[in-house]
């Protein structure tokens, strides 16, 4: 009987982490202004093989380089280091966040009628549900030329199944990036009890979510 009640409070204590965990990015999240520093010396001398891989594919699949920043996002945690490389071709950013332990790249498109795709390496770009015509999807088991072609087939069922279309020209990262944030924080906010849903979007929503194509 006292190894259940001791299962019952972990179980408890991890609820109330998760919990806070999401409450706290939330109210960091919605002010995104505060979370990107732009830098001109990302990395230092010591570039990371992530790095010089991500910037090699770019660079052979026609996308140039544009900015670097640090995004100050993760709780109790040194800030992401961020490149971004664009695409006239596609339409397109290409995007790496790198941390001391691992990397995670980001396919960004943004369409007409406030019309937006990413396509994530990391499930955990599914943990925080979306605002409407916010496409979100994560491919965790896959090369990144895999990942690609993914973020370009989602484009075209976007394109095909809605009434947005691609832009003329690039789009301010940054601001779509701080833009995009606080629309996704308010309507995460809308939601009711939406402080309590944070269990759930953690251990079985972003899972459930992740691993598969849009449906537009």
């Amino acid at each position: 009987m006292i190894f259940v009640w001791i299962l019952l409070g972990l179980a408890l204590v991890v609820f109330l982490f998760v919990i806070r965990a999401v409450v706290t990015s939330v109210r960091r999240f919605s002010e995104p202004q505060n979370l990107l520093e732009k830098t001109d010396s990302l990395f230092g001398d010591r570039v990371p093989e992530s790095f010089t891989e991500f910037s090699q594919w770019c660079i052979a699949n026609g996308f140039v380089h544009e900015s670097d920043f640090l995004f100050h996002g993760v709780i109790n945690a040194p800030p992401l280091q961020c490149t971004a490389w664009w695409s006239e071709r596609e339409k397109t950013w290409a995007m790496l966040y790198a941390s001391k332990d691992l990397s995670n790249t980001d396919f960004v498109s943004l369409l007409t009628n406030n019309t937006g795709l990413t396509t994530s390496s990391s499930a955990d770009a599914m943990l925080l549900p979306q605002t409407p015509n916010t496409y979100q999807q994560a491919f965790t088991r896959v090369t990144m030329q895999q990942q690609f072609g993914l973020h370009k087939q989602a484009l075209e069922l976007l394109l095909e199944n809605t009434a947005a279309s691609l832009p003329d020209q690039a789009f301010d990262l940054e601001q779509s990036i701080i833009l995009s944030l606080q629309k996704q924080m308010q309507y995460i906010r809308s939601l009711p009890l939406w402080y309590l849903r944070g269990p759930y979007w953690f251990f079985i929503g972003k899972n459930l979510r992740s691993n598969k194509m849009i449906t537009p």
